[in-house]
């Protein structure tokens, strides 16, 4: 798969400056890249599960209303088992 990015000229400015000030120098750019990628899918997803936590603890007694009338269940083992944090995955990169 291949990202394209289009920047502008002071956002491309700024990206080079930082890849030449932060990037070792026997890490490949390719590389650096593709980790700063995961880094950030990694926090998105982190922020989004703390943005769920809280909306479910916020809104408890209408969750476990209406998943009681759609799943016929009590919604709270959801609440329960989202308030864990989750194990950081494991990523592999695979090049075709």
């Amino acid at each position: 798969m291949k990202f394209t990015i289009k920047m502008g000229r002071d956002e491309s400015e700024a990206f080079n400056n930082f890849m030449e000030h932060l990037r070792p120098d026997n890490v490949p750019e390719e590389d650096f890249i593709r980790s700063i990628f995961y880094k950030g899918v990694e926090r998105f997803q982190e922020e989004l599960m703390e943005n769920m936590k809280s909306y479910l603890e916020d809104n408890k007694e209408d969750i476990d209303a209406s998943a009681m009338n759609e799943l016929g269940t009590d919604a709270s083992s959801l609440i329960s088992a989202l308030a864990e944090k989750p194990e950081t995955p494991n990523l592999e990169i695979i090049e075709d």
